[in-house]
């Protein structure tokens, strides 16, 4: 199975040091609710009988054993389950996980992910069955490049598997770089001394490994991303700094909804 390889889009990275105030730091909140938003600040606090785990998600610390069913997050206690399903199919994005599963069964199944190690389980989303008869739904609030173990059940049938996070940068080797400006007078080649007027002529050429630097500017264009990358070779849209993607209609935007 292929996985979605587009790994950011119109990234804009700002670092920060000691040395920086934090109104000049960029938090790194996403997808958590809790720990340290690396610029001196928090991502959020726990309630009270909960604990921050993995700097990401507030967990219950004293769970009652034996719950399987309406239990707290973190407390789903389920046992064991090695990893074994070839009807589980689980893909990995940073705080996130896409989790589909082959089954007759119905209705949905129930999902539950932990740590390895850990004794309990935390529920995800309900499952829904799409028009292939697949089992669908998602793992929030991950830790990045952290592997998860992730139980299924479908009425008497346990499916087992095992996922890892990516990394916040994956490894990335760039086999090309197209380069867009929106202010060339020219169609452009996707080179940087002849650059494409959009962002979406890039990425209908664009192959496993490619970067597409974008230059500042407004960019009123719907982008659709038919082609895809591979592990260690992306598809990356980078963007400079002022670069923006705006997919509305400038027309409706200017003179308003009727």
């Amino acid at each position: 199975m292929n996985k979605l390889a587009l790994l950011a889009s119109l990234l804009l990275f700002v670092a920060c040091d000691d040395a920086t105030s934090k109104h000049d730091c960029t938090p790194a909140c996403e997808g958590r609710v809790c720990g340290d938003d690396g610029c001196g600040g928090s991502c959020g606090a726990c309630e009270d009988g909960t604990a921050c785990v993995n700097g990401i998600s507030c967990v219950v610390t004293d769970c009652a054993p034996d719950c399987t069913d309406g239990c707290p997050q973190g407390c789903f206690d389920l046992g064991d389950c090695a990893a074994s399903s070839a009807d589980l199919a689980l893909i990995g994005n940073v705080h996130t996980a896409g989790v589909y599963l082959t089954s007759p069964r119905t209705p949905a199944a129930r999902v539950f992910f932990r740590l390895p190690g850990t004794p309990t389980w935390s529920a995800a989303p309900d499952a829904v069955i799409i028009p292939d008869g697949r089992h669908v739904t998602s793992l929030f609030s991950l830790a990045p490049d952290t592997r998860y173990e992730v139980l299924a059940l479908a009425g008497d049938e346990r499916h087992c598997g095992e996922v890892t996070t990516l990394p916040v940068t994956p490894d990335h080797e760039t086999v090309t770089t197209l380069y867009v400006d929106g202010t060339n007078p020219l169609e452009g080649d996707g080179t940087e001394g002849n650059p494409f007027r959009t962002i979406a002529a890039a990425v209908a050429v664009a192959a496993a490994g490619t970067d597409i630097r974008v230059a500042a500017g407004v960019y009123h264009e719907s982008v659709d991303i038919t082609g895809g990358g591979q592990a260690g070779r992306y598809l990356r849209l980078l963007g400079e700094p002022g670069a923006v993607l705006d997919g509305s209609d400038p027309d409706v935007a200017a003179a308003g909804l009727p």
